[in-house]
């Protein structure tokens, strides 16, 4: 396994903690004060979910600087920008300050996987 591909699945593995800080925030979300102790969750989900998407650029020029090119990273790098694309909103859906519609979820999820939606 490269190390791109290495890091393509760290990055698939932190996407729980990205969720599990959203789902927190959520529970402990105040909506008459933004800086309740909900908000350090949300900031907390927000850096890790900037540091995993900033993994995306890192190991695809990884593996083009090292030359290790793989099926197995060119299948997993988009899996895994997805799922975390996905993920993220999913969760926004829960965040009431953000108001998301469940249907733009759907909508971004068959964008995404080209499912026909009509």
């Amino acid at each position: 396994m490269t190390l791109a591909n290495k890091i393509t699945f760290s990055r698939m593995m932190g996407i729980p903690f990205f969720m599990v800080f959203m789902m927190v925030a959520h529970n402990r979300e105040l909506p008459a004060n933004m800086a309740g102790s909900g908000f350090y969750y949300y900031l907390f989900a927000m850096i890790i979910f900037i540091f995993l998407a900033s993994t995306d650029c890192v190991d695809g020029i990884v593996a083009r600087r090292r030359k290790d090119v793989t099926i197995l990273g060119e299948f997993m790098d988009p899996l895994a920008a997805k799922m975390l694309v996905t993920s993220a909103l999913i969760s926004f859906t829960r965040v009431q300050w953000l108001r998301v519609p469940w249907w733009l979820v759907v909508f971004r999820f068959s964008i995404v996987f080209h499912i026909p939606v009509f």
